[in-house]
């Protein structure tokens, strides 16, 4: 009997050290820095970009958990797109919101041919970016203004595992992140006309 406790003991222990040695499976994902990015070039003095958005840092918002954020990715997107390139003027760039908001959704899925109503999770991101053009010396005179607006959903089945999901919320913040670029610089050549080509 006591051989056996002896062999069970040991058993166990080898066990939970076995198990302390496995970790649990990483994403891939890595901060996004765009410093591949194609620059544009604007008609102004001076870039400044300011976050005025607060995270609530509580459910149903999920931003700030992740490992890019989309405020930050905003931030770290229009600083490496835009460069200063004129003698005049200053552009500031605003971000008023950059959130993600989860609820839960129907999921009908089918499985071994009956019919199942699950519940899905949906992300609902959206990204605001004011754009003011102002003269670079006293008064500070504004002399135009643009808004852009990036909205995307993402529905995730709850078959998906946490890696699964943390992949498919950054490949969204990086499709939003090219939304944003296409709409802040149409807005600065359209409404602005300070793109130099």
């Amino acid at each position: 009997m006591k051989r056996f406790l002896s062999y069970f003991f040991v058993g166990i222990v080898t066990l939970g050290l076995t198990a302390c040695t496995f970790s649990a499976p990483s994403s891939n994902v890595t901060p996004l820095t765009f410093d591949a990015i194609n620059s544009v070039n604007l008609n102004v003095a001076d870039i400044n970009i300011s976050d005025e958005y607060t995270p609530p840092l509580k459910s149903p918002y999920i931003e700030h958990t992740l490992v890019n954020p989309p405020y930050r990715a905003a931030y770290n997107l229009i600083q490496s797109a835009y460069k200063p390139f004129g003698s005049q003027d200053e552009i500031q760039f605003v971000i008023k919101k950059a959130s993600i908001v989860t609820e839960q959704v129907s999921d009908t899925v089918s499985l071994f041919k009956f019919w199942q109503d699950q519940m899905a999770t949906l992300y609902t991101a959206q990204v605001i970016v004011e754009i003011y053009l102002k003269e670079g010396m006293p008064p500070y005179t504004q002399k135009g203004q643009g808004e852009v607006v990036v909205t995307r959903k993402l529905k995730v089945s709850p078959q998906s595992s946490a890696v699964e999901r943390e992949e498919e919320l950054n490949h969204m913040v990086e499709l939003m992140m090219l939304d944003l670029k296409s709409g802040l610089t149409k807005t600065l050549e359209e409404n602005l006309q300070v793109v130099v080509r």
